[in-house]
């Protein structure tokens, strides 16, 4: 496993770690919601939602579509479902650890 691969790993993780954004994500992964929708759903304020869907953007687990004047957000669902499959193989991976200390030695 590279260094990239592992970083985009932490990105998303990191990205789904606050319970917030971790509302949005599930509520985007059922529905296409505008910030309006989604700070009524979540009574929460329209700056920190868009700040939530800011960092799910950069982490890949959120799309974008502009319809006229709204932009509508939605869970990026084959992105999510290459991440776990990626995620579920590297799991099963045998000599895990080895794979950890090679990146480690690269860096050095």
């Amino acid at each position: 496993m590279t260094n990239y691969e592992i970083e985009e790993i932490t990105k998303i993780f990191k990205a789904l770690s606050d319970p917030t954004r971790f509302k949005i994500f599930l509520l985007l992964n059922d529905r296409i919601s505008c910030v309006n929708a989604i700070v009524n759903f979540l009574q929460v304020s329209q700056p920190a939602v868009s700040q939530h869907l800011k960092i799910l953007r950069e982490a890949g687990l959120v799309k974008i579509e502009k319809r006229g004047y709204w932009v509508h957000y939605s869970s990026d669902k084959e992105k999510i479902e290459n991440f776990l499959k990626d995620f579920s193989a590297m799991l099963k991976l045998k000599g895990g650890k080895e794979n950890v200390q090679k990146n480690k030695q690269e860096r050095v």
